[in-house]
């Protein structure tokens, strides 16, 4: 549906086309970026990269009546499944950021509390 929406000239749908790789790009980067040290420019590339689909994709699924007028009729899934979903992609999607990157430094800290710990429990070392 999204697709052919946008075939059909539906400015909200290219966002959406534009925007979910550029998400799924940050992803790509973010790991290139753990694998590559040094790797600024890499990490500049991918937050915006980011920052840019979450926002194209957050405008495409703002107002969804362009799915019902300018999708074409798909036998599996129909319109109405096609707006419900995108209406909850933003949120999930900007949830799902936040989550990750709080999870990230709680791994991060808990493995430097770790190596800070006394490992000495009265008399004994553990």
């Amino acid at each position: 549906h999204v697709v052919s929406a946008a075939v059909e000239g539906s400015w909200r749908a290219t966002a959406i086309c534009i925007g979910w790789p550029l998400l799924l790009l940050g992803l790509l980067l973010s790991v290139c970026i753990s694998l590559i040290p040094a790797s600024a420019g890499l990490g500049l590339f991918g937050a915006l990269s980011v920052l840019g689909g979450l926002l194209l994709a957050t405008y495409g699924c703002g107002e969804l009546s362009w799915v019902q007028s300018a999708a074409q009729r798909n036998s599996h899934v129909t319109r109405q499944q096609t707006a419900d979903f995108l209406r909850i992609m933003p949120t999930l999607a900007a949830v799902n950021l936040a989550f990750n990157s709080v999870y990230n430094c709680m791994a991060f800290w808990f493995q430097e509390q770790a190596c800070l710990m006394d490992v000495r429990l009265g008399p004994l070392q553990l």
